[in-house]
């Protein structure tokens, strides 16, 4: 969006809060990297490699790509990650783990699992529909399917 004025406007440049990108206590840490499944954060430089992040990986439509399969999931999440952000010494006990507001049936999970769910018009897919828009996830109908069809098939290899 761009704003277009005549108006005479008096300089502002704020003062910066904090010059550093980092927390100084994350100069002597490295947990986020090694608990990193993809290898997404280095030493090198501060910001993440987005390119290699699991949560971009489940969280985007399409096939999985080959190192997925390969990740170990110590901390499993249909969508998302977290690993980074939970074995993080500053955000000890300032994260929350809420349950879901919803829980699948064997059937809606059944289904789930199904490489051919039919159209949206079926009942059971509908329900679930309504269950991912009550978690706030209703976009990601075609991820949880799969991500779960992967998670499944890592917990049975495990």
């Amino acid at each position: 969006m761009g704003l277009v004025s005549e108006a005479e406007l008096e300089p502002f440049s704020p003062e910066p809060k904090n010059t550093s990108p980092v927390l100084p206590a994350c100069a002597s840490c490295s947990a986020c990297r090694q608990r990193c499944p993809t290898g997404a954060i280095d030493r090198e430089r501060f910001l993440i490699h987005a390119e290699k992040c699991l949560t971009l990986f489940n969280e985007s439509p399409g096939r999985l790509p080959p190192v997925y399969h390969k990740l170990d999931r110590k901390n499993p999440c249909l969508v998302g990650c977290l690993a980074c952000q939970t074995v993080c010494p500053a955000n000890q006990g300032k994260l929350r783990i809420e349950e879901a507001a919803v829980s699948f049936s064997v059937a809606e999970t059944r289904h789930l699992l199904e490489e051919d769910r039919g159209n949206g018009g079926n009942p059971t897919w509908q329900s679930i529909a309504a269950k991912l828009k009550t978690i706030g996830i209703p976009h990601y109908q075609n991820r949880v399917p799969r991500n779960l069809r992967f998670l499944m098939s890592k917990a049975a290899a495990d």
